[in-house]
């Protein structure tokens, strides 16, 4: 029997030190009220948020309330440590996608990606984990572009098509060298070099002046005071 009354006191003496649950104060500072912690005027959910496990959530106002912390791994993923030592929502150094770097100054993640794709590169590189890198050689004429061919490892101009002749180039070009190129052709003297004349539309050499025939080379006769191909000689 006095056991039950020692336990009687002691429960009314704890009721009359640390009140009842249901019947708190609002004055305490610090008080239980249906499973809530009243921190100073702040009703906080007990049920809901540590650092290690979720955000701690003002009951009265249905925000987040900021936890303390001593560095950023304290806080919940998608929040960091401020220098007041309370974890606030924002990115931290590391905690941002691939391509993406936090910026301390807005919290926010940015992009950091130099490039998305081929097309964001210059024409001899690649995009190859958001940076453009020089373009790997080719192996063959296939791993190039139309119009070009693979020489020593490098995609260069198809140089023009080869010849034998004149008659394998196409209009407007000549066989120089193996090569077709253009036909510079001519108008008249103005559009041919120094010491060049257009005959037949070509610049060729001009030929010497002369007084006489005598002032030619052989095979050649002076006409108009120009030394020109002799003809072919008259026989009676």
């Amino acid at each position: 029997m006095m056991r039950w009354v020692r336990l009687g006191v002691a429960c009314t003496l704890a009721m009359g030190l640390l009140g009842c649950p249901e019947t708190a104060s609002e004055s305490a500072p610090d008080a239980f009220v249906g499973g809530n912690i009243r921190d100073q005027g702040a009703l906080l959910d007990a049920s809901v948020g540590r650092p290690d496990g979720g955000d701690v959530r003002d009951a009265a106002t249905g925000r987040d309330a900021a936890v303390p912390c001593a560095g950023d791994d304290a806080c919940p993923q998608g929040q960091y440590c401020d220098a007041s030592g309370a974890c606030l929502v924002g990115c931290r150094e590391g905690g941002c996608a691939p391509g993406e770097a936090c910026d301390l100054a807005t919290r926010q993640c940015q992009a950091t990606a130099e490039c998305r794709g081929d097309g964001d590169c210059a024409q001899d590189q690649i995009c190859a984990g958001g940076e453009c890198v020089a373009a790997p050689g080719c192996m063959g004429d296939a791993d190039c572009d139309p119009g070009q061919i693979c020489q020593a490892g490098a995609c260069v101009a198809e140089p023009p098509e080869g010849c034998q002749g004149d008659l394998d180039c196409g209009p407007g070009e000549r066989c120089v060298q193996g090569l077709c190129v253009d036909e510079p052709g001519c108008g008249d003297d103005l559009d041919c070099g120094l010491g060049e004349r257009c005959m037949a539309g070509e610049c060729v050499a001009e030929p010497p002046g002369c007084l006489a025939d005598a002032d030619c080379a052989p095979g050649q006769v002076c006409e108009a005071a120009v030394c020109v191909p002799a003809g072919p000689e008259c026989r009676a």
